[in-house]
């Protein structure tokens, strides 16, 4: 529970930590960290997009997608290009910057809510 103490009390003024501390004693929402939020939710996206860069490189990417598009309802002609180590690595690295600030915004609302 110390541990817990220490992160409320990092992110709210002593008035607010006495109702903070009954908010959380309550299964209440509290204040969490914007950053740490963005980078799990960055690190997320970057894998998935990492998992799909790997397929589309060991040539399974069209056979992933034809059997995943119909379970949508989805009929489309398209094609997977090759594979390319800079269009990987800049999809990964966009998929963490999105994911970051979709989490870190997402946080930001969350606290704001909180509070009121």
């Amino acid at each position: 529970m110390g541990h817990r103490k220490s992160k409320i009390s990092s992110c709210l003024n002593k008035k607010e930590v006495k109702i903070a501390k009954e908010k959380v004693s309550k299964n209440e929402c509290c204040c969490y960290g914007k950053n740490k939020v963005g980078l799990t939710v960055g690190l997320f996206c970057a894998l998935l997009h990492a998992i799909w860069a790997i397929l589309v490189g060991i040539g399974v990417g069209k056979s992933v997608i034809d059997s995943i598009l119909p379970l949508h309802f989805i009929s489309t002609t398209y094609n997977v290009i090759t594979f390319s180590f800079v269009n990987a690595l800049s999809l990964v690295i966009l998929a963490f910057i999105g994911g970051y600030i979709i989490g870190w915004l997402f946080m930001l609302l969350w606290n704001w809510i909180c509070k009121k």
